[in-house]
């Protein structure tokens, strides 16, 4: 489903009318509201067919002001709860959707700050009547933040806390956007130019969970002073390039299936020595958790779904309770499927501070699917300013960071360098310099957090942690003979790079960051240097300095 919501400030001038025109053809919406249109419910009626629309509902003007109008496709089921001079409240009846509908609220703020309240009030009172999948969107002539606002005085800060009240007392988040920061322009030159935010999208956790692909993109519209604003519930889909790469799930771990498989894959392990080795076994071991995934453990949700039924279908026939050992392995099974399930969420929504037990899968699944939205790069500007997507952005981004990380002629440091004194003692060197035993190896693999994001080899730290008994020793064997040796096999330096964003809304390539995520080999050879380096960093960094030292 597709939605547009744009101030156009007055639809009467047949320029206007053309612009909207251009818009609905470029993006077919499903769904559009108008705010300021300045048109009687009269001109409406034939200007909806003009537009492609058969239903409409319209709020009037009032003398040459205000008006409010929401357009809608004839096969979407749409019904109007509740309007006013501010408002359009709607609800949808949508079959892909937990309940089967969800309701949307099109919002035009009064344009006077001291009747903003009453929008606000309005608002909450909304929220009160809703518990399904809900969207609000308009004009809302208020910022959340200052840094919503370029040029002129600060907002006052008590209009922004009644405006964030609306928000925290409706569940409310915003969706964020792709594009220009701000949606509103007073277009004046000089010291008298402002730019705001004031037009945007909020959602409620049901409808995070029910549309977790969704995106918000600013349009272009040279017509008024508000830029349109477009909203796709599957416009963050993006096609699968390859196979998806094996990860290893936290949810598999004390499944018997999944025991057995790892004792089978490791039983020849004992003579393993080398890198090499035990990268192959992790292969071989990745490769039967795949299968078994894929014939016998299975879709989660799938899963998770046939057991209710299953245990649905028990109570049915038997309301009794006569075969009770039936009921209680159903339960069972049902409470199973709903642990992993939590697990799964929780793995993937990489919320660090909440343990598991905490029995909260829906605040897992939206932090996962907030987390996804945000993650994904859309497009970004190039140093011209225009627009890159797809396979532009791609070379936009590895052409940067090649230039950005090629080798350059820094010059002879020799001469630098002997200027510089040493501060790593004999003593120190010797500490650095000993030979690595087992118990450093162990430290270093139970200090790792066991669900950071996997490299190339597929593993997080938990596969680790949970089969150390079957796969400790190989493991422990082969990292101290490279650490010893000084040798490992080129492999293990392979990583997958991903982009961090350096600020909340990235648009060009500086606004990222690049990170390694490495194979668990390589983080466990990492560790074991990284805590004896610990030990003498302290005295090898001035104490005006806080980098990289523990505690300061």
């Amino acid at each position: 489903m597709k939605v547009l919501s744009w101030n156009p400030r007055g639809l009467g001038n047949p320029r206007g009318i053309h612009t909207l025109h251009a818009l609905l053809a470029k993006e077919a919406p499903d769904v559009v509201f108008l705010q300021e249109t300045r048109l009687n419910a009269r001109r409406w009626t034939t200007y909806k067919y003009t537009l492609g629309f058969s239903n409409c509902f319209i709020v009037d003007v009032v003398g040459r002001s205000g008006g409010l109008a929401m357009l809608w496709k004839y096969e979407l089921a749409l019904r109007i709860l509740n309007y006013s001079m501010n408002h359009v409240h709607a609800e949808i009846e949508l079959p892909s959707v937990e309940g089967g509908k969800c309701v949307i609220t099109g919002v035009y703020g009064h344009p006077q700050v001291d009747c903003r309240e009453e929008v606000w009030a309005l608002l909450k009172h909304l929220s009160l009547t809703v518990c399904c999948p809900r969207l609000v969107f308009g004009d809302f002539n208020e910022i959340l933040f200052q840094s919503e606002k370029s040029g002129d005085n600060m907002q006052s800060e008590g209009q922004l806390r009644g405006f964030r009240a609306v928000l925290e007392q409706g569940g409310l988040c915003d969706l964020g956007f792709a594009g220009a920061p701000f949606t509103w322009c007073n277009n004046r030159e000089g010291d008298g130019l402002i730019s705001e935010r004031l037009d945007r999208f909020l959602d409620n956790m049901a409808w995070t969970d029910a549309f977790p692909n969704l995106r918000v993109q600013y349009g272009v519209a040279a017509y008024s002073d508000h830029i349109p604003l477009w909203l796709d519930t599957h416009g963050g889909c993006i096609q699968n390039k390859g196979l998806k790469p094996f990860r290893f799930e936290a949810m598999w771990v004390g499944d018997r299936e999944c025991t057995a498989l790892v004792e089978k894959a490791w039983c020849a392990g004992e003579g393993i020595q080398s890198l090499s080795q035990v990268m192959s076994y992790i292969s071989h071991c990745s490769s039967a958790l795949s299968r078994w995934n894929r014939t016998s453990f299975g879709h989660v949700q799938k899963k998770l779904a046939a057991a209710q039924q299953k245990l649905g279908e028990i109570s049915s026939s038997d309301p009794s309770f006569q075969q009770g050992l039936s009921h209680k392995l159903a339960r069972e099974e049902v409470q199973n499927w709903l642990e992993r399930d939590e697990i799964m969420w929780k793995q993937q929504s990489r919320v660090a501070w909440l343990r598991k037990g905490d029995s909260n899968s829906q605040f897992f699944h939206s932090r996962a699917s907030l987390r996804r939205r945000k993650n994904r790069i859309y497009h970004l500007k190039d140093a011209g300013g225009i627009w890159r997507e797809e396979v532009q952005m791609e070379t936009l981004i590895v052409d940067y960071f090649q230039n950005l990380f090629s080798n350059t002629d820094s010059g002879d440091m020799a001469e630098v360098l002997s200027g510089v004194e040493g501060k790593v003692t004999d003593q120190m060197n010797v500490l650095l310099t000993r030979p690595y035993v087992a118990e450093e190896v162990e430290a270093a693999v139970k200090q790792m957090h066991p669900s950071k994001a996997p490299g190339p080899d597929g593993m997080s730290l938990v596969f680790f942690h949970k089969y150390w008994n079957v796969i400790g020793k190989p493991v422990i064997l082969s990292v101290l003979k490279a650490l010893n040796s000084g040798s490992f096999p080129q492999d293990l330096n392979h990583t997958f790079i991903t982009l961090i964003p350096k600020k909340t809304d990235p648009f060009t390539v500086v606004d990222f960051r690049p990170i390694s995520l490495c194979n668990v080999l390589y983080k466990i050879l990492s560790k074991c240097i990284a805590n004896r380096l610990k030990k003498i960093q302290p005295l090898l960094i001035s104490e005006s300095q806080c980098a990289f030292v523990l505690g300061r």
